[in-house]
């Protein structure tokens, strides 16, 4: 089915270390020819080194698949996969389980099972269609004796002489080249693509200033004070779209609108912040025009800001605390979660589980 792709999180079911999903991701830009950025070249690329073209995408791709079969118990894509479940409930062929699972069956009563498949399901012009149903013509070329002796799935049990692989394994690498084994990640997405901005965002004069302990109050106010309108643009732009949000959507613990008016209103003794300054009202305005016209928007500036408050932004509440001699006045930086770690993993994981298409991870990033 067209919404097989979205209807399956591979996430869900993967136990993935932040190593697996590292080695992953590398190994899934050596199979489409890409190369990991300079930062990225580890121990997996070395196996590589002697590998060019082709072959170097083909091992890559096989290397990737290996690793997803043993998360899943070397199950891989087979027909009693829980990722299969969307798939084996919207299609008559499969509503009695796996078309194969009979070894028994002659060709043609396994033709006549797969006849029932919609045609919407079997888009002609796709190249996965066409690759299974030259795989499938092949299987059910071969002698019927042959078959009916079988004692495994004919899916499992035969090579297909064009490729010495399995039907199953042949559809193990269909799925990988159209992303249904595991489509990589917004969040990994995220992380990848916007590496230089981070890296120029970290080497701002006024951050480096502040890692180094040497701005002033005034400028640490000044800051709070345009964040303040920042975040309230945000938070209003999140509560106006929540619906688009999923599990991202958690006011209760990451809205920072309150916080910052309690710190201005602390160091300062006002109520609320003066007007941003011009940069930090085009800040404003941009979030608001993207709560108009492009609300999806919001997912990655609410990700990025409240990410980099989780993680960057806890080594600036200690250099804020040596600015005033005392944690007082920072509640900015303290979230009400019970381990930092485990909930900046959640919020991962609620952003990967979006189901936005890939055009949308790409305007995202």
């Amino acid at each position: 089915p067209t919404t097989f792709p979205s209807a399956i999180s591979a996430s869900k079911t993967l136990s993935l270390t932040p190593s697996d999903v590292r080695t992953l991701h590398i190994l899934k830009l050596l199979s489409v020819g890409s190369a990991p950025a300079v930062d990225e070249v580890d121990d997996v690329l070395l196996d590589f080194d002697n590998k060019e073209g082709d072959d170097r995408k083909e091992e890559a791709k096989a290397r990737y698949i290996d690793i997803v079969r043993e998360k899943m118990g070397a199950k891989a894509l087979r027909h009693k996969s829980s990722l299969l479940a969307p798939l084996t409930s919207a299609c008559p062929a499969f509503k009695d389980g796996c078309p194969f699972s009979s070894t028994s069956d002659s060709p043609s009563a396994l033709a006549s099972s797969l006849a029932s498949i919609p045609p919407s399901h079997t888009d002609p012009s796709g190249p996965t269609v066409a690759a299974f149903r030259t795989a499938l013509h092949e299987l059910h070329s071969r002698d019927p004796s042959l078959l009916s002796a079988s004692s495994t799935c004919p899916a499992k049990g035969f090579s297909r002489p064009s490729t010495g692989r399995t039907f199953s394994a042949d559809l193990d690498l269909a799925a990988f080249d159209v992303g249904l084994l595991l489509p990589s990640p917004l969040s990994s997405e995220l992380k990848t693509g916007t590496q230089r901005s981070h890296r120029e965002a970290e080497n701002v004069a006024f951050v480096r200033s502040f890692l180094k302990g040497s701005v002033t109050k005034a400028q640490y106010i000044s800051l709070i004070g345009n964040l303040y309108h920042v975040y309230t643009s945000l938070e209003a732009a999140q509560d106006a779209h929540s619906h688009l949000l999923g599990g991202m959507y958690n006011p209760s613990v990451l809205n920072r609108r309150s916080s910052l008016l309690h710190d201005y209103a602390h160091h300062t003794g006002a109520g609320v912040p003066p007007p941003p300054t011009p940069a930090a009202a085009e800040y404003c305005a941009r979030l608001a025009d993207l709560s108009e016209t492009d609300p999806k928007a919001i997912i990655a500036h609410a990700y990025t800001r409240y990410m980099g408050d989780l993680s960057g932004g806890q080594v600036l509440s200690r250099c804020a605390s040596k600015l005033f001699g005392s944690g007082e006045g920072l509640t900015f930086y303290d979230f009400e979660c019970d381990d930092a770690a485990v909930f900046k993993e959640e919020y991962r994981r609620a952003l990967d589980d979006l189901g936005l298409t890939d055009a949308e991870k790409s305007e995202g990033v």
